[in-house]
């Protein structure tokens, strides 16, 4: 069963079933549980990884059940997720192997689909994995922290240059862990990852 959600935040009942999905079948080794995840998690979150696959969706055939899912089984995801799953608070030490591992996913999306930049899928689906790894991008997001954290210091930004990481994801989560820092300042709750989209989103939290 999933880790004791509600100790994090108030979860709708939506993501806890998004959760509670990801938790009890949280492998890549069936070709139904990923294709399912991929369709779900995607619609849910208006990231769909069909918009922009073009022409490799073929008449006739299921994308994630006969595309996606084959070519993500191919892959060694679970070794992927695997090395961010001891990470329980993001930090400016730790989120190089979240950015790693997010540009490994969105790269593996970009190939399944032929060119098309799934950076805020592969944020979502692997943030329902690991849920304490992942900071959630979306277009909405990025604009709201952008006009909250106007630039990123040039140590933090020095830190996560690197070609193992998506510089666009790279750059959203150095704001994410500043406007974290801000949030929290002088308080004793502590902001995950999930606390800080619903802020961005702007839900009281």
């Amino acid at each position: 069963m999933i880790e004791n959600i509600e100790s994090d935040v108030r979860v709708s009942y939506g993501n806890e079933i998004l959760y509670r999905m990801c938790s009890e079948r949280p492998d890549h080794k069936d070709r139904d549980t990923v294709a399912s995840k991929i369709w779900i998690i995607g619609r849910a979150y208006a990231a769909a990884i069909e918009r922009g696959a073009g022409e490799r969706i073929e008449e006739g055939k299921d994308f994630c059940q006969d595309i996606v899912a084959p070519d993500i089984l191919k892959e060694p995801i679970d070794d992927w997720i695997a090395q961010v799953s001891s990470i329980k608070r993001l930090t400016v030490e730790n989120i190089g192997e979240s950015l790693r591992c997010h540009k490994k996913v969105m790269d593996l999306f970009r190939t399944i689909t032929r060119g098309a930049t799934k950076r805020s899928l592969a944020s979502k689906y692997l943030h329902f994995h690991a849920r304490h790894a992942f900071f959630i991008y979306d277009s909405r997001a990025i604009k709201k922290i952008k006009a909250e954290i106007k630039a990123v210091p040039p140590e933090i930004e020095t830190k996560l240059d690197s070609q193992d990481f998506d510089p666009v994801y790279a750059d959203f989560c150095a704001r994410c862990l500043i406007y974290r820092e801000k949030l929290e300042n002088g308080s004793d709750e502590k902001i995950s990852p999930r606390m800080l989209d619903m802020k961005l989103l702007g839900y009281k939290l």
